[in-house]
């Protein structure tokens, strides 16, 4: 989930998040098919307001595209490999599916803020299986302490923005 402050050369707050996501991942904006912001913007525990933007990466740019030949066929997945990605701003980066976003094994009942319930997701096995040796480095998550340490987890703004995509996909409630 990249994110960063907007600079003076940023028409807007998508200019800024397109921005951020090449500054730490390699992806060049014409990858992004933005699909709309999602949620109300929320100050971040730096104090930065947030103003998230949810969108589809493909692994061409529009202009090497090919024509999909079938409304039901698949999109294609961006490559790991591909990504170039900033080591003082990223610590790691997997696919996660929708499906596993659902299991229950993964997912815990938490508190945005200690106040707001959402789902904190554990992606400590797509870390492991990544290669990562040690997916979970800190010991307490922003509302002072995960009872899962040791585990990577998706959670805090990331994980409230995240359930917030997934009730407007309606695989949450």
């Amino acid at each position: 989930f990249p994110g960063g402050k907007v600079d003076p050369t940023d028409d807007s707050y998508l200019a800024a998040a397109l921005r951020e996501t090449q500054e730490e991942t390699g992806i060049n904006p014409e990858q992004v098919e933005v699909l709309g912001r999602i949620g109300p913007s929320v100050l971040s525990v730096s104090g930065l307001r947030v103003y998230p933007y949810v969108g589809f990466i493909h692994p061409l740019t529009l202009s090497e595209r090919q024509p999909v030949a079938s409304p039901t066929d698949p999109l294609p997945n961006i490559s790991l490999k591909s990504l170039i990605l900033s080591p003082t701003e990223v610590v790691h980066a997997f696919h996660k599916p929708f499906a596993a976003l659902v299991d229950l094994d993964i997912i815990r009942p938490h508190a945005f803020r200690g106040f707001t319930p959402y789902y904190a997701v554990d992606v400590t096995d797509e870390a492991t299986a990544a290669g990562i040796d040690d997916p979970a480095p800190t010991e307490a998550d922003e509302e002072g302490g995960s009872p899962r340490i040791g585990r990577l987890e998706i959670w805090g703004l990331s994980g409230w923005y995240l359930n917030l995509f997934m009730r407007t996909m309606e695989l949450y409630e």
